[in-house]
């Protein structure tokens, strides 16, 4: 109980309330290859970054080309783009978790992401509370393999916060200073390796956030969003001696519960249906049985959707994490009372 309380706790640093207004987006998975996302709905603008396979995401709008797409980043901030409209699909409950936020169960820890799915495997280095992680597989035997920008790994589930709502992470890793002694500038690599490919290299003095790091490098952003490793006795101070700036992040416990209910599951008596609106391209999910009531969003036809109350007019739902009511005429076939 010491433990889960711990870790409400440090998830409650790490969560800010949800953004009054915040935009219910649709979330969708690449469901192909790698995409390159553009700064515009143009291949010859500027590069942002890659959307990976199966990597969940917020689709803003589309059309039969390109699709305008918001991705979490490894610090824990949004980034929107455009990419081909290519192998994109709505994110079902059977896709699970996709986004892991690092959350130590024990305040004051780093945790550790290992080769294997064993805390006797080879580490790779320690991460700092915030990180964001891709969810490569489930949780199994309480393990869990991520990804953290290039690098893939095992870290014990009991330090992770599952499919945190984008907007509401407190953006807290620690930045530290450029400092190489034996030039003007230091190389950030692809990988934790001295032959690794060289992303770019940085002059003295800049600043770069730091993910997590071993002995000899760290795992870095740099200003320019670039994602890489530098070496860690290169940078001032080295990693393990950096603080992270949580002063005046303030969190309460019925905050964190509130977001915890993106992760929450429907209830195993929920009744199976799907959007169905013949008139029209889907239905909203309000928060009261009335069209005047606020849209928590518009989910398109054929978004699967549970059913927790049967009405004439409207049905209480879950769908997507969220629970709130929506037509029962614009639910397949009207349905029938389950």
């Amino acid at each position: 109980m010491k433990r889960i309380i711990s870790m409400i706790f440090i998830a409650g640093l790490l969560l800010t309330t949800a953004i009054p207004g915040l935009s219910a987006s649709l979330v969708y998975i690449n469901a192909g290859e790698a995409l390159i996302i553009y700064e515009s709905a143009d291949m010859s603008t500027i590069t942002l970054r890659q959307l990976m396979p199966e990597e969940a995401f917020e689709l803003l709008s589309s059309s039969p080309e390109w699709a305008c797409v918001r991705v979490l980043t490894e610090s824990g901030k949004t980034l929107d783009g455009w990419v081909k409209n290519i192998g994109l699909r709505p994110k079902t409950l059977e896709d699970g978790f996709r986004h892991a936020l690092v959350a130590p169960a024990e305040p004051g820890t780093l945790p550790a992401l290992f080769t294997k799915a064993s805390s006797k495997a080879s580490s790779l280095g320690r991460y700092y509370p915030g990180v964001v992680a891709r969810v490569l597989s489930q949780p199994n035997k309480g393990w869990v393999k991520l990804c953290i920008g290039t690098l893939e790994g095992y870290m014990r589930a009991e330090n992770l916060f599952f499919d945190p709502l984008p907007g509401t992470i407190t953006y807290i890793l620690p930045q530290v200073s450029v400092a190489y002694k034996d030039g003007s500038s230091m190389t950030m690599r692809g990988a934790q390796s001295f032959k690794s490919d060289k992303i770019g290299a940085y002059s003295n003095g800049t600043q770069v956030q730091v993910l997590g790091f071993t002995d000899d490098f760290a795992q870095v952003i740099a200003p320019d969003g670039k994602l890489g490793f530098m070496m860690a006795w290169g940078l001032d101070p080295q990693p393990y001696a950096a603080t992270m700036s949580v002063a005046n992040v303030e969190q309460s416990y019925a905050a964190v519960v509130s977001n915890a209910q993106s992760i929450a599951t429907p209830p195993p008596h929920a009744y199976i249906t799907s959007v169905d609106n013949t008139g029209g391209n889907g239905a909203h999910l309000r928060k009261k049985s009335s069209t005047k009531s606020e849209t928590q969003g518009l989910y398109p036809n054929g978004t699967q959707v549970y059913v927790l109350k049967y009405g004439k007019y409207w049905c209480k739902v879950w769908v997507d994490g969220k629970t709130g009511w929506m037509m029962t005429k614009l639910l397949k076939g009207g349905i029938q009372q389950p």
